[in-house]
């Protein structure tokens, strides 16, 4: 699929959620609905018809002095801003392809429901043409800056109703999305997505896809598991780690130290070729999800290579 501006809204889930997005910018716009919106708000909820619904529009946009709409016009808007409005009470579309790949990409890398958002709202932000000029305009341009992907703080705080210092919270460096090289922190409280996240988010939506354009492919291992005879509490870290690949268990942790060069990477990999840990992922991902009883057990184990 084809991911470029414009792209991802034809879809029923995306114009939904645009409708979403356009209603909590627009109703702060106007202060809760307490006053009328700029002419270019205006606008672009009248070039946007088609997306938003609905049949009744200003034929004419009249601003008053100060560059925002007049009464005449503000009541003209009242049926469309009605439809924004009433995105809130319909039933969630199925997800389109771009929502599938976001929600694979945030499993697989266990984004909190916030990380979640705010990686949705950034990709759709530079992804869909009529959110990033809506996005403009609320920023004070007359949406002619559309090529721009960066997206300030604030705008976001707006999108996802959240408060803007937790926002920077979660783009800072030792953030999960900052951390994936999700996005980039672009000065002036602006942020926006990295090439690495978009590029991911036009590659297959499955999990094993996923984990290869972020982790690079599984390494071959170059030595055997019996070349691993001297290490300690290697048996108990086989039998751990080959329960839980049966059992789909998550939260399974293997703690592997030793001085530099000592061989811990390769434990790992022949760990892995012994146990077909890549062949029983891949069933993995097309079994069904494991119970949440298994979800909450978690066990650990470690082992000592010298």
């Amino acid at each position: 699929m084809d991911i470029g501006y414009g792209a991802p809204v034809a879809h029923p889930y995306e114009k939904w959620q645009l409708r979403r997005y356009a209603h909590r910018l627009i109703d702060i716009e106007t202060r809760r609905g307490r006053s009328a919106p700029r002419v270019a708000v205006a606008r672009w909820l009248s070039e946007n018809r088609a997306l938003i619904g609905g049949r009744s529009f200003p034929r004419k946009i009249v601003a008053e002095e100060g560059g925002r709409v007049d009464r005449a016009t503000l009541a003209a808007l009242a049926p469309a801003r009605a439809r924004l409005a009433q995105a809130w009470r319909e039933k969630e579309p199925a997800p389109s392809a771009l929502e599938r790949r976001l929600r694979a990409t945030g499993e697989l890398l266990g984004l909190s429901p916030l990380d979640q958002a705010l990686f949705g709202a950034l990709a759709r932000s530079i992804l869909s043409r009529p959110l990033r000029d809506l996005i403009q305009r609320i920023e004070g341009s007359n949406g002619d800056d559309w090529y721009e992907e960066e997206t300030c703080i604030g705008v976001l705080s707006m999108l996802l109703a959240t408060p803007q210092l937790k926002l920077f919270e979660r783009v800072q460096g030792a953030a999960p999305l900052a951390l994936y090289g999700f996005l980039r922190d672009g000065g002036r409280g602006e942020v926006e997505l990295t090439y690495r996240a978009s590029s991911i988010l036009r590659g297959a939506a499955n999990a094993d896809a996923l984990r290869r354009r972020l982790l690079g492919p599984s390494g071959k291992a170059a030595l055997r598991w019996e070349d691993f005879d001297h290490v300690e509490g290697r048996d108990i870290v086989e039998s751990l780690v080959s329960r839980a690949l049966e059992s789909h268990e998550k939260g399974v942790n293997v703690l592997l130290y030793g001085t530099h060069g000592a061989g811990k990477t390769e434990f790992a990999r022949a760990l892995g070729a012994r146990l077909g840990a890549a062949r029983r992922r891949s069933s993995r991902a097309r079994s069904k999800i494991p119970t949440k009883a298994a979800s909450r057990r978690a066990r650990s184990a470690s082992a000592t290579l010298r």
